[in-house]
C-alpha cells in the first residue's frame, strides 16, 4: 500500500470517530441521516478501506440503527448485504457490532426479507456453533425476528441442522435461550403443519415437559401453548 493510500485512510477513520461522537448525542441521529451519512458509510464500507475504519462505519450504523425512524432508511440503502456479509469477515467486535446492527433492523418486515434474501440465515447458525455467549442469545432473537414471516420460518426449517440446533438449547441454553428457542419452535410450528412436523421428528417433547416444569415463567408458559399444540394437533390426526 503506497503512502498516499495510508494517509487517505487514516483521514477518513478520523472522519469515522467525529461521527461516532456526533452520533452519542442522542438528537445527532436524525440529523446526520438527513444530512447524507448513509452514503457516506456505505462508500467507505465497500472501498478497500482498512478493516478497523470499516467496522468503525459499522458501529455508526449500530448507534443510528437504534431510533425507529432511521431502519427503513438503513435497509433501502444497500447496508444490509454488507453488515450479512460481515459476520464471518470481521474481527470478535465487528461481528458484533454488524449482528446488533442487524437486529435493530430486524424488527421491519422488509428488512427481514433483504437479510433472507442475502443469506443471513447460515451465518447466524454458524455464529451459533462457535459458542460465544456474548452472541447467542442476539442470534436466536433474530431468528424470533425472521421467523415472524413465512420466508423466515422456512428459511430456519430448510437450513441443514437448523432445527436440531435450536432444540439442543432446550436442555443445555440459559433460561432466557430457552425461552426465545421455545417462542422460535412456537411461532414455526403453530404456522404450518409441516414444520410442525420437522420439530416433532426431534424429540422435543421430553426438553418442553421438564422447561413445562423447571423453566421460567415465561419459559413454562410457551412451552405449555407447544405442548398443547402438539396434543391438539395429534388429536386433530387421529379423528
Amino acid at each position: 500500500m503506497n503512502p498516499a493510500t495510508i494517509i487517505s485512510l487514516t483521514v477518513l477513520s478520523y472522519d469515522i470517530y467525529l461521527f461516532i461522537l456526533l452520533i452519542m448525542v442522542n438528537r445527532n441521529k436524525e440529523e446526520i441521516i438527513n444530512a447524507g451519512a448513509l452514503p457516506f458509510l456505505l462508500n467507505l464500507l465497500g472501498s478497500g478501506a482498512l478493516l478497523r475504519v470499516k467496522e468503525s462505519a459499522i458501529s455508526v450504523l449500530l448507534t443510528i440503527s437504534c431510533l425507529d425512524k432511521n431502519k427503513a432508511a438503513i435497509g433501502s440503502s444497500g447496508a444490509m448485504k454488507i453488515l450479512v456479509n460481515h459476520l464471518d469477515g470481521g474481527s470478535r467486535q465487528g461481528v458484533k457490532d454488524a449482528l446488533i446492527t442487524l437486529f435493530n433492523l430486524s424488527g421491519l418486515s422488509d428488512n427481514c426479507l433483504c437479510m433472507l434474501k442475502d443469506g443471513v440465515i447460515p451465518k447466524l447458525f454458524h455464529l451459533l456453533d462457535l459458542g460465544d455467549m456474548e452472541l447467542i442469545e442476539k442470534c436466536l432473537s433474530m431468528l424470533y425476528d425472521l421467523g415472524s414471516i413465512e420466508e423466515g420460518r422456512s428459511a430456519i426449517v430448510e437450513e441443514d441442522g437448523g432445527i436440531s440446533n435450536l432444540v439442543e438449547f432446550l436442555d443445555s441454553g440459559s433460561s432466557k435461550e430457552k425461552e426465545i428457542v421455545t417462542s422460535i419452535l412456537l411461532v414455526i410450528s403453530t404456522s404450518n403443519h409441516e414444520h410442525s412436523q420437522v420439530i416433532l421428528r426431534e424429540g422435543v417433547i421430553p426438553s418442553l415437559v421438564m422447561l413445562s416444569v423447571n423453566g421460567s415463567p415465561r419459559g413454562k408458559d410457551k412451552a405449555l401453548k407447544l405442548l398443547q399444540h402438539f396434543r391438539e394437533a395429534r388429536q386433530r390426526e387421529v379423528m
